[in-house]
């Protein structure tokens, strides 16, 4: 074997270039993959969201870099704003960021009502719009250990059973899905299935091929 200590060989120039084209090819490749299992992600989590059903959707991201962190909610809210769709993180521990995945006119009229509005007062909720209140939210977060359960009203979930679930602490509850349901049984489990149809259809044609742009109303 050769080694060369003076001027490489025109020959043997050509090969560190080749190395580095086929280097960039596979960290292309696996952030394209890395990208398709995240977006694979928000859509089994967020699917009755993105598909107009529900005013928002909640679910963990596994990062310990917050910088691969703001590259997801760049690249989501890239696609996803045109469809009237924001994502947000409400809470990064250093090792997961709790995403919020809402659509703004849905969480405009969800929180402008009246019986909302009150309860919102009584949890010293501010007033001037759903983005103050989200901040207020991210902030409760971010400075208590309890769960804010008011957080039901920011995914959709009737007053009557984010109620319930505050003076019953969880408890006594006549059925459970997506949320624990103290209002109407029949009502709640026919919108679970629907939610549930809804994820299997998304999750199957993002499978197939369909973009998350594409699959999003």
């Amino acid at each position: 074997m050769q080694l060369y200590f003076g001027a490489v060989p025109a020959t043997q120039k050509r090969w560190p270039g080749r190395l580095r084209s086929a280097g960039q090819g596979v960290s292309r490749s696996l952030k394209t993959r890395e990208a398709a299992m995240s977006d694979l992600q928000l859509i089994r989590n967020c699917a009755p969201t993105l598909a107009g059903m529900k005013v928002g959707s909640l679910f963990n991201v596994m990062e310990k870099e917050e910088a691969q962190v703001n590259f997801w909610l760049e690249r989501w809210n890239a696609l996803l704003n045109g469809k009237g769709v924001h994502v947000r993180c409400l809470k990064y521990t250093g090792s997961a960021a709790l995403m919020y995945v809402y659509r703004m006119e849905a969480l405009d009229e969800q929180l402008s009502q009246p019986a909302v509005q009150a309860l919102m007062r009584q949890m010293n909720y501010p007033a001037g719009g759903s983005v103050r209140q989200i901040d207020h939210l991210a902030a409760h977060l971010k400075n208590h250990s309890e769960f804010p359960h008011e957080i039901g009203l920011f995914l959709g979930y009737p007053l009557e059973d984010v109620w319930g679930f505050m003076c019953k602490k969880g408890r006594d509850y006549k059925c459970s899905g997506c949320w624990k349901v103290y209002g109407d049984a029949e009502k709640a489990k026919a919108c679970f299935a629907k939610y549930r149809r809804c994820t299997n259809h998304f999750v199957k044609h993002y499978k197939n091929g369909v973009t998350l742009c594409q699959l999003t109303v």
